[in-house]
């Protein structure tokens, strides 16, 4: 490498340190596996929101039989769009779950 590639990549690292990362979209390939690009994060590689893991009470229906109708939003599953953000070199934060536009 010579003298002026060293001093190029000086340059680039020192730009991009003070350049925070962005938000990305991730598919969930598993119920704990997510695709990010090319890369595969597994639960060791990022930290998920707790009202994500387990289902969410939505809209409450108990019938005279106190049968429950109830309506949840269900756990993370394969095929969900994710938005993470990355926090460090090898961590990463489910912060929720994304929809394409839904009319309301």
């Amino acid at each position: 490498m010579t003298g002026y590639e060293k001093l190029l990549m000086l340059l680039r690292d020192e730009g991009s340190r003070y350049n925070p990362p962005s938000l990305m979209l991730g598919e969930m390939i598993s119920n704990t596996e997510v695709s990010l690009g090319r890369m595969t994060l597994d639960p060791d590689d990022y930290y998920i929101s707790e009202h994500l893991t387990k289902p969410i009470l939505t809209e409450l229906k108990l019938t005279s039989m106190l049968a429950d109708k109830s309506e949840y939003i269900k756990p993370l599953k394969k095929g969900d769009i994710v938005l993470l953000y990355q926090i460090s070199e090898d961590k990463f934060v489910i912060i929720e779950r994304v929809v394409e536009n839904v009319s309301v």
